[in-house]
């Protein structure tokens, strides 16, 4: 078996007699190729989604963020404006 697979990673499976393999090899990596392809663009839309809910989630934040800054920009604002009056 070793030395059968060891003569078609080399090209020898037909040369050798025996079983011509070259089908079974273009089959082998044409499978590998198909099965890279569709985990590929599986791992992509996974990886896709993945980052648009990650920025979602940081446009979430930011917007939080912001509207406690402002509150506390608007309070720090209201308490000077009561200093000044009197």
């Amino acid at each position: 078996m070793a030395r059968s697979l060891h003569d078609i990673s080399h090209g020898k499976a037909r040369l050798d007699g025996g079983f011509d393999l070259t089908e079974a090899l273009s089959d082998l990596v044409s499978s590998g190729a198909e099965m890279f392809v569709s985990t590929w663009f599986e791992a992509h839309g996974v990886l896709m989604l993945s980052s648009r809910g990650l920025a979602s989630g940081v446009d979430d934040t930011a917007q939080d963020f912001l509207a406690t800054e402002q509150a506390h920009v608007d309070a720090v604002t209201a308490f000077i404006e009561a200093l000044e009056v009197r």
